[in-house]
C-alpha cells in the first residue's frame, strides 16, 4: 500500500486533474446562473473541458471565465451549447416544500456519512447550504444533491471544506482497491475508461471526454464516424463498475482524411523524449510495433498511468497506446 509520503510527492498530476474536475464544477455550481446537471467537466493535463448546456450566450462565457480562473487550469475548450430556457422544462415548487425535500435527501445520502450539511435557506428556488463537508467531494455530492431537486434555480453555498483532496480521496486515485464509497468510485471509473479509449485503435481518445456521476458515464467530444461512437460506448460499458453510458459524442467527419506514416522507430525516439521530461515515468520503457506503443514499467499511482499513456498517445503519432504499467507498492 502506497504511504502518505509517497502520495504527497506524487500529487501532482492527481490533484491537478482530479482538484480542478472537483473545484471546476464548485465554482461553476455554486456561481450562479450556471445550472449543474447540464453541465459536464472534464480535466486532461490542466485543460478544462465544459459540455452541455446553459440558458443563453452571456452564460456560456461566464462558465469558461468560471473555469479558467481555476488554479491549474491552462486552457478551456468550451463546448457548451445555448438552450433558451423557453424550451427548458419549468417545475414549479414551494420554498418549504425544496428546503422539506432537500433536507431529507441530504439526512439520507450514505456518500454523505461523516458530513454535516445543512439547508440555511431556500428563496425564490435559490437554495444557500450550510455546514461542514468532510472532503471536497462531500461538498460536491451535496450542491448535486440540492440541484437535482424539483424547483431549484440555483445553488449557493457557504460549506465549510477542505480546499485540497483529502487522504481517502487521494487513496482512491492512487491505490489499487475498488473504493467502497460510490462517489469516490467515480474517480476510478473515469480514468479506466480513458485508459480503455487510450489503448483502443479504434477510438480518437485525445478528442473524448469522460465525465462520471454515480457510475454513470457521460462521453462527450467528437469522433469521426459513427463506428468509432459504438466503439467508445463500447469501451466504456466494459469497466467494471460502471451502470449506465450516456454518449453524447457528435460525429464530425474531418474535412481531410490525412494521416502521416511515421517509422516505429520514430514514434519510438518522441515518445522516451517526452516521457524523460517527467521524473515520475524514470522506471517506464517503450516500444513500438506497427504504430502501436506498448509502455511497461511502474509508475506512482493510478492516475499516472492514465498521464503516461495520453502523453504517448497525443504527442507522438501513435495509433494506439497499450499501457502495461502497474502501481509501485511502497
Amino acid at each position: 500500500m502506497l504511504t502518505l509520503t509517497t502520495i504527497a510527492m506524487s500529487l501532482t498530476l492527481a490533484s491537478s486533474d482530479a482538484w480542478i474536475t472537483t473545484k471546476t464544477k464548485l465554482a461553476l455550481w455554486t456561481g450562479g446562473g450556471v445550472h449543474s446537471t447540464r453541465v459536464h467537466v472534464d480535466t486532461i493535463d490542466g485543460t478544462v473541458t465544459l459540455y452541455g448546456s446553459v440558458e443563453d450566450a452571456s452564460q456560456k462565457e461566464k462558465a469558461k471565465s468560471i473555469a479558467a480562473s481555476v488554479k491549474g487550469v491552462t486552457q478551456v475548450r468550451n463546448l457548451l451549447q445555448v438552450v433558451p430556457k423557453s424550451q427548458q422544462k419549468a417545475v414549479e415548487a414551494s420554498d418549504d416544500e425544496i428546503k422539506k425535500q432537500l433536507e431529507d435527501k441530504l439526512k439520507h445520502d450514505d456518500l454523505l456519512a461523516g458530513s454535516h450539511i445543512t439547508v440555511k435557506s431556500v428563496d425564490k428556488g435559490v437554495v444557500l447550504l450550510g455546514g461542514k463537508a468532510d472532503s471536497l467531494i462531500d461538498h460536491l455530492v451535496a450542491i448535486e444533491d440540492a440541484d437535482a431537486i424539483d424547483g431549484v434555480r440555483s445553488v449557493r453555498s457557504e460549506v465549510q471544506s477542505p480546499d485540497q483532496l483529502v487522504e481517502r480521496e487521494t487513496v482512491v486515485i492512487y491505490g489499487q482497491e475498488k473504493p467502497k464509497n460510490s462517489r469516490f468510485n467515480d474517480m476510478r471509473i473515469t480514468s479506466a475508461v480513458k485508459l480503455r479509449l487510450l489503448s483502443d485503435g479504434d477510438t480518437p481518445a485525445t478528442k473524448i471526454s469522460v465525465d462520471t456521476s454515480r457510475g454513470y458515464v457521460t462521453l462527450f467530444g467528437t469522433v469521426d464516424n459513427e463506428k468509432q461512437k459504438v466503439a467508445a460506448e463500447t469501451d466504456a460499458r466494459k469497466v467494471d463498475g460502471v451502470q449506465g453510458v450516456q454518449n453524447e459524442l457528435q460525429v464530425v467527419p474531418p474535412n481531410e482524411q490525412k494521416q502521416v506514416a511515421d517509422s516505429d522507430d520514430a514514434i519510438r525516439n518522441r515518445t522516451k523524449e517526452l516521457l524523460s521530461k517527467h521524473t515520475e515515468f524514470k522506471d517506464v520503457t517503450v516500444d513500438v510495433n506497427n504504430g502501436v506503443v506498448r509502455l511497461s514499467g511502474k509508475v506512482p499511482s493510478n492516475w499516472d498511468r492514465v498521464h503516461v499513456a495520453t502523453l504517448a498517445r497525443t504527442s507522438t503519432g501513435a495509433r494506439s497506446v497499450e499501457a502495461d504499467v502497474t502501481v509501485k507498492k511502497k
